[in-house]
């Protein structure tokens, strides 16, 4: 039993070796994918153009021979009718006056020979000639005079084939003699082989001129690839924006999207990797600047309370440059498949939830606004920052006692969630500024604290990324209502949308 096991295996690694040799050898030899699948058709039309032309030919050989005993059935009933209209032949004699008649005036098709066999013996023929192996002493002769019923078959005397049917001549249940059609179909199978050849050889033209289109055809089917292939080439780090155009369905445009989707993440990733090193390299510089300048001039000399102010300016600093850090990575963690975790909220739970988390964040006078029983999908955290993002905002921007709304509201399937404040107000020429990265507000009051201006431009993304958008309202003196509006049906991966749509 081990024995045969080892035998096995090595048995398999062989196969296994020859397998990926001849798949080698193939992909060597037809490196192109157009070419294996031209090859693949050939080889395929050719076997099966090898086994069924012989088919074929044997098929039409059967036909020929069928219709040549069909029209030997009907030499043998017009002969019996013959018979049957003129008088009964009782004797030889009689028999052989019937034979001549009939032989004298029917004249056979070609290669076609009627024979009288009387009293055993060759009679007579029509035509008068035949050939050696159907004469008087011949085999076939010999043993077909001898018949006692009707009788029909093929045989091949002197390399010749003939088909024959043998119709016995009784009377009183003796037999007076036979009467034979013998027919050499050589001529009648070679005609229609001919005719078969020809139709061969014409197929075989459209064949080759098929060979050709399909190799046109394959060519023009694997274009999407040759494409794909161009583009991929083109590519470079700075050239990223690159697309294949998408025509039709099935697996090549699904190629063509799928590919199109990749590059569209890969532009987003490195576009957001330059953003961030940009950001980085721009804003962390400032209070590195501002660090080591305070400790520069930091010596031992120093009092204590010039030690103590220069250690909370460079603490101040260094959480100002952590906050930084931190919102610099969530704003590159959004363009992220998996950033956003949604899930089935409602409406009236979740706005009492926020409302709950805001008014903590200063002596204001909070109100909430929410006559909504609706649930939606979204993540929960990341809407909740966004709302705590802008109410902060309301709140630096206000003075205790002013009013600051949390509203909900739903119109035409969207909803509405707004932080609404009666503070100063934003600049008509700034508020199209308002959402870029770092950019803060002339009369901001919060230019000398620890924000870096990436709020708004994180509740934009987070927004966006659920396929909503955010308005704002603003006047000078009267206060800002920032709207996110977001989608009532669930939203599903943003890219996927985009790009479907």
């Amino acid at each position: 039993m081990e024995f045969d096991e080892i035998y096995m295996r090595k048995f398999l690694n062989k196969i296994k070796l020859r397998n990926l040799f001849s798949k080698l050898k193939f992909q060597e030899l037809f490196p192109e994918t157009r070419s294996r699948i031209l090859i693949c058709y050939l080889l395929l039309t050719t076997g099966f153009v090898a086994m069924t032309v012989p088919i074929f030919y044997r098929m039409v050989i059967l036909q020929v021979d069928s219709r040549i005993f069909q029209d030997l059935d009907e030499e043998v009933v017009v002969f019996e009718q013959f018979l049957a209209m003129e008088t009964q032949a009782e004797s030889l004699i009689e028999l052989k006056l019937l034979l001549n008649k009939y032989l004298r005036y029917k004249i056979p098709a070609d290669k076609t020979f009627l024979i009288a066999i009387v009293d055993n013996k060759f009679y007579r023929s029509s035509p008068l000639s035949v050939p050696a192996f159907l004469g008087r002493e011949s085999e076939f002769i010999r043993e077909i005079k001898n018949i006692a019923e009707f009788t029909s078959g093929s045989r091949v005397l002197a390399d010749t084939l003939i088909h024959y049917e043998a119709q016995p001549l009784i009377y009183q249940d003796k037999s007076l003699g036979v009467f034979v059609i013998v027919t050499i179909p050589d001529e009648e199978r070679q005609e229609v082989l001919d005719a078969v050849n020809l139709v061969i050889k014409i197929l075989l033209i459209a064949w080759l001129i098929a060979l050709l289109v399909i190799y046109k055809i394959v060519g023009i089917i694997l274009a999407p690839i040759e494409t794909l292939i161009n583009t991929t080439q083109e590519i470079t780090e700075k050239q990223l924006n690159r697309r294949m155009v998408v025509t039709g369905k099935g697996e090549l445009a699904k190629l063509a999207r799928t590919f199109n989707l990749m590059m569209h993440r890969l532009e987003i990733a490195f576009k957001n990797q330059n953003q961030l090193l940009n950001d980085v390299s721009h804003e962390l510089r400032t209070p590195i600047t501002i660090v080591q300048g305070h400790l520069e001039l930091l010596d031992y000399s120093s009092s204590e309370a010039e030690k103590q102010e220069t250690i909370n300016l460079v603490l101040n600093e260094l959480d100002r440059m952590g906050v930084l850090v931190e919102e610099l990575l969530l704003l590159a963690k959004v363009e992220q498949e998996n950033f956003l975790k949604l899930e089935t909220v409602n409406l009236r739970q979740y706005m009492k939830e926020i409302y709950q988390k805001v008014r903590v964040l200063g002596d204001r006078n909070w109100q909430l606004v929410n006559y909504n029983t609706s649930t939606l999908t979204i993540d929960r955290q990341r809407i909740t920052q966004s709302v705590i993002n802008l109410s902060q905002n309301a709140v630096q921007h206000t003075q205790p006692g002013d009013t600051i709304t949390i509203i909900a509201k739903i119109r035409n399937e969207k909803l509405y969630l707004g932080v609404k404040d009666t503070g100063i107000g934003i600049p008509q020429s700034e508020q199209h500024q308002i959402f870029e990265r770092f950019f803060q507000a002339s009369n901001s009051r919060s230019q000398n604290k620890r924000g870096a201006g990436l709020g708004l431009s994180i509740v934009k993304a987070i927004v966006e990324k659920h396929q909503g958008s955010v308005q704002l309202y603003s006047k000078l003196g009267q206060g800002s209502t920032f709207y996110l509006i977001l989608p009532i049906i669930p939203c599903g991966d943003y890219y996927e949308s985009n790009f479907n749509s």
